[in-house]
């Protein structure tokens, strides 16, 4: 989930603007959209490296357990975040589940975080762990009106710098089977449930996470 500079004595108004535009899944932007040229022109306290992302189907909404790692450059303060939901027709609304973070390998502690006015994103603040990785996890539901669910990755882009590693998994109702996806998802030979994985490493979206399927046959 990787090293970053920052410029020294920045005030923490402007590392806040910055950071809170520059987060790539976490990002104060609209999904979609690219960090402004004078935030990107700065270093920034945070540097997104890696992304574990869960994806389970049921038979009215898909929920997102996503893990992802920041490498943290500064130790003061802390630093807004905003975690976007995909704004898209084919799906419902969204709604938040739980936010925590931790130092790899420590306990997992609760972030106090709202949701902004519109259903669109989650809005939180983490601290800033100097020379250290911070784990962010996120959970949340999005209703579903077909056979079809989403998942932003390509506000990555906006960090202006690939993801080290990404990993993908999308299980889905027994007796269902996957169909069209906008990444080569793969059967997970591990699990017994009907589960896909896609894996990568030095991600560079051009796409959002897309997965379709079949409904199991009749009877199961």
């Amino acid at each position: 989930m990787i090293e970053a500079g920052f410029i020294a004595r920045m005030s923490l108004l402007s590392r806040e603007l910055a950071c809170a535009g520059a987060l790539g899944l976490l990002s104060a932007l609209a999904p979609g959209a690219l960090l402004p040229a004078a935030a990107r022109a700065q270093e920034l306290p945070l540097a997104f490296d890696s992304e574990l992302i869960h994806l389970t189907v049921s038979d009215d909404s898909l929920e997102v357990d996503g893990t992802y790692w920041l490498a943290c450059t500064v130790g003061e303060g802390s630093i807004p975040l905003i975690y976007p939901f995909p704004a898209d027709p084919r799906m419902g609304g969204a709604r938040a589940v739980s936010v925590d973070i931790r130092r790899p390998g420590g306990e997992w502690a609760a972030v106090p975080y709202a949701m902004l006015p519109n259903g669109s994103a989650l809005r939180c603040r983490v601290p800033l762990l100097a020379a250290d990785t911070l784990e962010f996890r996120a959970v949340y539901r999005q209703a579903l009106r077909e056979r079809y669910a989403r998942y932003i990755v390509t506000t990555t882009r906006a960090w202006n710098r690939p993801l080290r590693r990404a990993r993908f998994t999308v299980t889905l109702p027994a007796g269902a089977t996957l169909g069209e996806t906008s990444y080569p998802f793969l059967p997970d030979t591990t699990s017994s449930a009907p589960r896909y994985l896609f894996e990568t490493e030095q991600f560079w979206p051009e796409r959002d996470i897309i997965v379709e399927w079949e409904a199991p046959p009749a009877g199961l």
